[in-house]
């Protein structure tokens, strides 16, 4: 998420693309957001219906050969940290074990105090 908003694209890099369905989307949201706003007769400074108007996106990117450097580095050490960070698969298997003993035992005992 870091690599998205913590990112300034230089000026001869692509512009992100934002699909119809978001832009129609965010445009529903402004438009309620106008009408709430409207409704509540306070004093608006600027233009109220601005809120309403459907913005524009550069057209994707198809032909995309490379990615800048920076991006790429910030991109590998998020993966890593992740990776670093998730838990092995031994500890996850014994986790699991625990749980399941632990489950087993509470059914036992529900299982021997129901049958007294």
């Amino acid at each position: 998420m870091a690599l998205v908003e913590g990112r300034e694209p230089g000026a001869d890099e692509p512009r992100l693309h934002t699909p119809d369905w978001a832009l129609d989307a965010a445009k529903v949201h402004g438009v309620q957001d106008r009408d709430v706003i409207s409704g509540l007769g306070v004093n608006v400074l600027g233009n109220l219906d601005a809120l309403s108007l459907r913005a524009s996106s550069p057209p994707p990117v198809t032909d995309l050969e490379s990615i800048p450097i920076d991006a790429a580095v910030q991109a590998l050490v998020a993966v890593i940290s992740e990776a670093h960070d998730a838990p092995s698969t031994k500890s996850l298997a014994k986790a699991l074990a625990k749980q399941a003993k632990a489950g087993a035992k509470s059914r036992f005992s529900r299982k021997r105090s129901s049958a007294s």
